[in-house]
């Protein structure tokens, strides 16, 4: 089993920039929300795979435009950074089995449900594939270090505007050089994605 290590971001913010130049230039994804494109500089997503995260960030199973949400969103993204958007971050991490049909309607490879599960790697279906769910403001590093040692995949996913401080930014930092001491390669949720998949057959 290949150490691969993923690292996702979602909503897009300002504070984006602080963990894309952290990372420095190894792979990570950051999902979207189309209203928000605006306020970003297309240069600095440039290094990075984008995902969607719908118009709005609705929940998706309260009324509202769910194919809308869901299959604009994939179009307004592709065009404006012109890059094929190949996977989608449930808004709130929850989902139901219809909206799931539409987001695998709508083309993307893979979708990602928020899941506290150890065993997650285990990708169940591909459009409710579960995050490992090391999340940011939930980080138990006890936790992560005893799922690290084991080797692993590892999905660390949650909201760059969490990392508002030289603590947290520490904290990152030192995960990045842990990890890469261990032996872990940085990749893409697309590419944690096929891998996982792969484990399967």
């Amino acid at each position: 089993m290949k150490r691969i290590i993923t690292i996702s971001f979602d909503d897009g913010h300002d504070l984006d920039k602080d963990v894309i130049e952290l990372l420095d230039n190894r792979p990570c994804t950051i999902y979207m929300i189309v209203n928000r494109i605006k306020r970003f500089d297309k240069k600095l997503y440039a290094k990075v795979e984008i995902g969607c995260h719908t118009m709005n960030h609705p929940h998706l199973f309260e009324p509202c435009n769910i194919a809308g949400e869901i299959t604009r969103a994939r179009t307004k993204l592709q065009e404006h950074f012109q890059q094929s958007i190949d996977c989608f971050a449930y808004p709130y991490g929850q989902t139901t089995l219809g909206v799931a049909h539409i987001v695998s309607m709508a083309g993307f490879k893979y979708a990602r449900l928020c899941l506290d599960e150890e065993n997650a790697y285990i990708i169940p279906e591909p459009m409710l594939a579960p995050i490992t769910n090391y999340h940011d403001k939930l980080f138990d590093e006890d936790r992560f270090w005893r799922f690290a040692k084991s080797g692993k995949p590892i999905h660390l996913g949650g909201h760059s505007y969490h990392y508002d401080n030289r603590e947290k930014i520490m904290k990152l930092t030192n995960i990045i050089n842990m990890v890469e001491s261990m032996g872990y390669q940085f990749v893409t949720n697309s590419e944690y994605y096929d891998y996982c998949l792969s484990l399967r057959s």
